[in-house]
C-alpha cells in the first residue's frame, strides 16, 4: 500500500475492518477534516510547538551522528539484516524487573549502540511516531505517522537512568511529531545550512513491533540463558544497489522467538563494518542491562553544540 494512502498503522485498521465485514460508518478525523483542523488556530499552534522543539534540539545536536566511513563501496546502498534471540529474551528479563515497556528499553539499547560506534553524544536520530494517540486519529485509515526527533543523553549514568531517559525523551519526541511537513523541511534546510556542510539528521529507528513482547506469564529468562542465546543471532546482507536508501535506517519487528532487524544505509555515511558492530552492539548491551541495571553505559560526555537545549 503507497503511504500517500494510509501508514501501516491505517493498513491494519483497514484489514481488520474488512475481515470483520464491518458496515458501520467510518471512525475518526478523515483526510478533509484533519486539513481543516491543522488549518485552525489550534493545529497551527501545534505545528508552532513542534518548530520550537525542532529548532532548539538541532541546535545543540553534534553534526554528525557517525564517525566518516572508511569503507565506502560500490554499489554505496546496502541492506543488511540480523536476528537475535539473547535481545529477546533479554528484553523480557528488564522490563520483568524494571516494570517497564520494551519499546523504551530497546530505544536505550539503540542509543547505547549508536553512541558506542559513532563516537558521538548526545546521540540524535528520527523516530517514527505513529500519531494516532491523537484525538480522532486512533482509526483512520489514512497517513497520520511522521518521524519525530529524539534526543537522547546517555553518557556518564547507568543502564537503569539510561532507560528512564529514554521514556523522558520519547515522550518529548512523540509530543512534537505531528507538523506541517514543508514548514519542517524549510526549518531543517536553514538549520542545516547555518551549522555546515558536515550537519545532517538522516539516522532513523522505526520500532515497527506492534505488541510488547513480556508479559506477566512469561518466565523471565536468567542471564545465563539469555548469554547461551548470543551464539544464535546472526548477521547477513541482503542486497547492494545504486537505488538510494535513507544515510541510515533501523527497522525493528519481531520473528518467532527472535528480535529481527533490518538495516539499510549507504556505505559512504556508515561503513559495512560498523553498520554490523551497530546491530550486535544493540545485543551486547542488552545483555549487560539484563545483568547488570546499574552497569554503566560506557559512553563518554562531549560538549554540546551551542544553542537551545
Amino acid at each position: 500500500m503507497c503511504h500517500l494512502v494510509s501508514d501501516g498503522y491505517g493498513g491494519m485498521v483497514m484489514v481488520e475492518e474488512v475481515g470483520a465485514r464491518e458496515t458501520a460508518p467510518v471512525q475518526g478525523m478523515q483526510a478533509v477534516a484533519q486539513a481543516r483542523w491543522q488549518r485552525s488556530p489550534a493545529g497551527r499552534r501545534l505545528t508552532e510547538a513542534a518548530l520550537r522543539y525542532w529548532e532548539g534540539a538541532l541546535r545543540m545536536i553534534p553534526e554528525r551522528r557517525l564517525r566518516e566511513s572508511t569503507d565506502k563501496r560500490q554499489p554505496r546502498h546496502w541492506r543488511g539484516e540480523f536476528t537475535s534471540r539473547s535481545l529477546r529474551l533479554a528484553l523480557r528479563a528488564i522490563t520483568a524487573r524494571a516494570q517497564v515497556n520494551s519499546h523504551p528499553v530497546l530505544l536505550a539499547l539503540f542509543a547505547v549502540a549508536l553512541a558506542r560506534v559513532g563516537g558521538t553524544n548526545p546521540v540524535a536520530f528520527r523516530m517514527m511516531v505513529n500519531n494516532r494517540f491523537r484525538p480522532g486519529l486512533s482509526r483512520v485509515v489514512s497517513t497520520v505517522a511522521q518521524s519525530g526527533l529524539c534526543v537522547l543523553d546517555i553518557a556518564d549514568t547507568t543502564f537503569e537512568e539510561a532507560i528512564g531517559r529514554a521514556r523522558r525523551a520519547a515522550m518529548a519526541t512523540y509530543k512534537h511529531a505531528y507538523y506541517d511537513p514543508d514548514r519542517m523541511d524549510e526549518l531543517v534546510a536553514r538549520v542545516a545550512q547555518e551549522r555546515g556542510p558536515d550537519f545532517e539528521i538522516s539516522c532513523f529507528f522505526n520500532d515497527r513491533r506492534v505488541e510488547d513482547p513480556s508479559g506477566p506469564a512469561d518466565p523471565v529468562p536468567t542471564i545465563a540463558q539469555i548469554r547461551a542465546a548470543v551464539p544464535h543471532g546472526a548477521f547477513w546482507w541482503v542486497t547492494a544497489q545504486d537505488v538510494p536508501f535513507e544515510p541510515l535506517i533501523v527497522h525493528v519487528d519481531e520473528v518467532a522467538d527472535d528480535i529481527h532487524f533490518a538495516i539499510d544505509m549507504d556505505t559512504h555515511y556508515l561503513s559495512p563494518g560498523d553498520a554490523e558492530a551497530l546491530m550486535r552492539g544493540i545485543e551486547a548491551a542488552g545483555v549487560e542491562a539484563a545483568e547488570d541495571p546499574t552497569a554503566p553505559t560506557r559512553v563518554a560526555p562531549q560538549p554540546m553544540a551551542v544553542g537551545t537545549p
